[in-house]
């Protein structure tokens, strides 16, 4: 058990956040994703205790012991809530759909990560937290750097370029580099061999950034560099701030437009997936708005893209099907209400204006949290274009977590004079809550491995075990109940798919799979036609489809 004695609980939060970075599990069909979760959701069942315990010993206005207390608490109730009321899949919302897991227990995580970055992280613990960015970003940077030279020995199952890190696709490992670039420099700035590590640290992220081939990377670059040299200008340059502020304003407006198709950077912004991105907003909007307080449900939106995207969207030749907004705020909003959705744009507030005090309050350039800031800008700007990442996700809370941490909370209270009786109970608890989460997961841990061990050995029993055990996945029951269809096992594909139908009646794909079935009887094609058209009434070719 990792100790975490009161100095050493900023580490433990690191070096959690390090493995959550990098660690997968070739065992697992969900590879990247449920060993991610599984660590972070036992460190947070861990941690607990001493939460609990610290957050009554912190030097803070009651107002802010308050909200500390009151704010997870109400969150949490609110998710809860979401959970009953919503007609998702019970199992879909704990755990999340495969390849996202933004299941209840993700968010349960979440907060507890917050919270305990709040409590934990010191400013003059500072160079600790650009540390763990750093090793994270850099390592996963270097198995990206394998996989492009195909020196790899796993053999990832990727639809992109084949460049995927440790976090899962080129986009989030373009990010994920970007914003460890400005910490990775001004870290080896203050180093002896300066000289040597800065522009080889540099060149090795900005070659992963290349090799990625997403135009995410670049922005967020060029936005991390601007950041950090602007705070440095507000510093030390004070006069010519507010007219060099002219210069990004116009570079700004430019950029707009050529993910417009406008202007002379269209050529490099303006793409097939700006487009669908749009279509992925208003589908998300409209389906925030039809369900305004408590959404359709955790990690659920794809249940109800096709239902509720507009004519433009189903117009497009291009047209793709999507189970995440592609934004932070409209994806609370559409799966959680847009409770949840302000919920966390109040949390991104406090974490600029507590960027703002501080920076207020200094005398002079600070580079470390400055390079914190610009860390912090990229997430946000990705949190605009992106599906959520877990290990963005988790870095974005803990660098909000612990400048909020640095604004509010003023002094420790001194605990070690409890009793070692105390300590031990916390601890015991701790670890308790621990093996539980174990519990928790291994049902979907355990479902995974068998599902990858079906595929892998091609043995249809396995597999169709795996698709109908809990907890249930309407990824993995679709790619099953095709792959037994095209192994000539029609009987058992349209099991599966009737399987899948009474599991979740508003998932589209398994509706549609009754419906491709030739063995189906009928009368239970046209009732899978006569649903299919309910969750995706501008599909004209299932309009048009005849028996």
């Amino acid at each position: 058990m990792v100790q975490t004695r009161q100095g050493s609980k900023d580490k433990f939060i690191i070096f959690m956040a390090v493995i959550v970075s990098l660690i997968f599990t070739p065992l697992n069909f969900d590879a990247l994703i449920i060993p991610k979760v599984t660590v972070i959701f036992c460190f947070g069942l861990y941690i607990l205790p001493s939460i609990i315990g610290k957050i009554r010993k912190i030097e803070v206005s009651r107002k802010v012991r308050l909200s500390l207390t009151l704010i997870p608490i109400i969150t949490l109730l609110h998710l809860t809530l979401v959970m009953l009321i919503s007609s998702a899949p019970l199992d879909q919302q704990i755990f999340g759909r495969t390849g996202r897991a933004f299941g209840f227990i993700t968010y349960f995580s979440f907060i507890i990560l917050i919270l305990s970055s709040i409590i934990y992280m010191r400013i003059e613990k500072i160079n600790l937290l650009i540390m763990g960015i750093i090793v994270s970003a850099l390592l996963s940077s270097g198995y990206s750097l394998l996989q492009k030279y195909e020196l790899d020995i796993f053999n990832w199952n990727s639809r992109t370029n084949g460049i995927i890190g440790t976090l899962g696709n080129p986009n989030f490992q373009s990010s994920f580099a970007t914003l460890a670039f400005i910490p990775t420099v001004v870290y080896f700035w203050q180093k002896k061999y300066k000289l040597f590590t800065v522009p080889v640290s540099a060149l090795f992220i900005l070659f992963t950034i290349y090799i990625c081939q997403s135009t995410q990377g670049y922005v967020g670059l060029f936005a991390s560099i601007l950041a950090f040299l602007f705070i440095k200008i507000w510093f030390d340059y004070k006069r010519y701030f507010y007219s060099l502020l002219i210069f990004p304003t116009v570079l700004v407006i430019i950029a707009v437009a050529g993910t417009l198709n406008r202007g002379p950077l269209s050529y490099y912004l303006y793409k097939i997936s700006v487009q669908s991105r749009g279509d992925f907003w208003r589908s998300a909007f409209a389906t925030a708005n039809e369900n305004p307080l408590f959404g359709v449900g955790l990690d659920s939106f794809g249940d109800y893209y096709l239902l509720n995207r507009d004519q433009i969207a189903a117009d497009h030749t291009f047209a793709e099907l999507t189970d995440n907004a592609h934004n932070y705020f409209l994806e609370f909003a559409a799966t959680g209400g847009y409770p949840l959705a302000l919920i966390y744009l109040m949390f991104i507030l406090c974490t600029f204006f507590s960027f703002l005090a501080i920076f207020k309050k200094s005398n002079a350039f600070n580079p470390q949290l400055s390079a914190l800031f610009a860390a912090w800008f990229v997430l946000q700007l990705q949190s605009i274009i992106s599906p959520g990442n877990l290990v963005l996700f988790i870095w974005n809370f803990i660098i909000s977590g612990a400048v909020i941490g640095f604004k509010i909370i003023k002094r420790d209270i001194n605990i070690h004079h409890r009793l070692k009786k105390q300590k031990n109970q916390i601890n015991l608890i701790g670890s308790s809550l621990l093996v539980v989460g174990l519990l928790i997961i291994y049902p979907w841990f355990n479902t995974d491995r068998i599902m990858l061990l079906g595929l892998n050995t091609k043995n249809a029993n396995l597999v169709i075990e795996a698709a109908s055990s809990y907890p249930r996945s309407v990824v993995k029951i679709n790619l099953v109940t095709i792959q037994l269809f095209e192994s000539n096992l029609p009987a058992q594909s349209l099991d599966l798919a009737r399987t899948a139908t009474k599991w979740n009646p508003n998932a589209v794909s398994g509706w549609g799979l009754i419906l491709a079935n030739p063995t189906a009887p009928f009368n239970e094609r046209a009732e899978a036609k006569v649903q299919v058209l309910r969750l995706d009434p501008l599909n004209k070719k299932i309009q048009e489809f005849k028996f």
